[in-house]
């Protein structure tokens, strides 16, 4: 689906934090070695956050080194809390499958259990996938959602500081010695600008997004931390959605009523079986301004973001009840197997 370009969004997610945080730089390991306990001085931290230069030594760390929001801690918080949000919506339909549910599981994770179905055509791994998987992708197509690393920010020192942490002795109940970690983390007010662009969408997944923003928004709600140590209190961040931009192609740009339409309107009914798509636009118009032109494509921009989330969901809601749950969507082995007269005539040539 994704060798045609029909629609696009794109907008800039910015994440402030409103507490210590820290994406853990994951090439820093423990001291374990004499070399290298000698080597760490007492007071260099154990934990840092990633940045996207890196020094072996770990007391090589200057605090005005540039850090940054990789895309891929970002998607996967997205991802956890989107699934999280349909179990919980739609409770008594399986419509999210478990990537770490076992083989035979009716939630089976859609990468593993569309590794045992290839070779169905195109369009069945879309049309056999989750709402998440839809979205994100799988191992057996290609993910609709693209979310950069943010530009690097330089944070100033005294938005830096160390969090102390001791081991407690299982036994004595008393400290563990030698047990002690520390981790310097990026405090209160720091912002990161992460670009997301989501191609060849269908509105009612633009809809599953507004509620994961929305989340991401009220964030004194706590349903949404980011990055390591959250029971820890670590995590604690904000999130805003700037300028909308929505982009059409060739022949299926918005028209004369500026609403929102979505993959589904711009193919023929034979794809739309095919992908099992759920065509539907908008009913609110002039949500769109400002177009440009650029060769084959026409951008514009959301008027009113409250507005536009709030279509969106509601594209969601639409059509939440039309989705086959797992259990239906995926045919048994039963219904796999060949029927009895070929299996027959297979055992007789064999």
């Amino acid at each position: 689906m994704l060798k045609r370009l029909v629609n696009e969004c794109r907008f800039t997610l910015t994440i402030t934090t409103k507490g210590p945080f820290i994406i853990r730089e994951g090439r820093l390991k423990r001291p374990e070695t004499p070399e290298e306990k000698e080597k760490k001085v007492r007071g260099d931290p154990d934990s840092l956050p990633i940045r996207q230069v890196w020094h072996d030594d770990r007391r090589d760390f200057d605090k005005s080194q540039p850090y940054y929001l990789p895309g891929t801690s970002l998607r996967g918080v997205m991802r956890s809390h989107l699934e999280r949000i349909v179990r919980s919506a739609v409770p008594d339909r399986l419509l999210c499958c478990d990537p770490l549910a076992p083989e035979n599981a009716l939630d089976q994770g859609c990468s593993s259990w569309l590794d045992n179905h290839k070779g169905q055509g195109t369009g069945y791994a879309y049309k056999h996938s989750c709402v998440v998987c839809r979205l994100f992708g799988s191992t057996a197509q290609a993910s609709r959602i693209r979310i950069a690393d943010s530009p690097p920010v330089e944070v100033p020192d005294d938005k830096m500081s160390y969090r102390d942490h001791i081991g407690i002795d299982r036994f004595t109940g008393g400290v563990c010695s030698g047990a002690n970690f520390r981790d310097l983390v990026i405090e209160e007010g720091v912002s990161f600008k992460n670009e997301i662009i989501v191609r060849n969408f269908e509105l009612w997944q633009l809809g599953l997004l507004a509620y994961v923003i929305r989340d991401f928004y009220c964030w004194e709600d706590g349903l949404i931390r980011l990055g390591y140590g959250k029971s820890k209190g670590y995590g604690q961040v904000q999130g805003k959605v700037g300028d909308i931009f929505i982009s059409y192609y060739g022949q299926s740009a918005s028209g004369p009523s500026r609403r929102l339409t979505d993959l589904g309107e711009a193919l023929s009914a034979e794809e739309q079986t095919r992908y099992d798509l759920k065509p539907g636009g908008s009913t609110a118009v002039d949500l769109l301004v400002e177009p440009s032109q650029e060769l084959y494509r026409t951008t514009w921009k959301v008027r009113d973001n409250e507005a536009f989330w709030t279509a969106a969901a509601q594209a969601w809601s639409n059509h939440r009840n039309n989705f086959k749950s797992l259990e239906k969507l995926r045919p048994t082995k039963a219904a796999d197997a060949p029927p009895k007269n070929e299996q027959a005539n297979e055992e007789e040539q064999s």
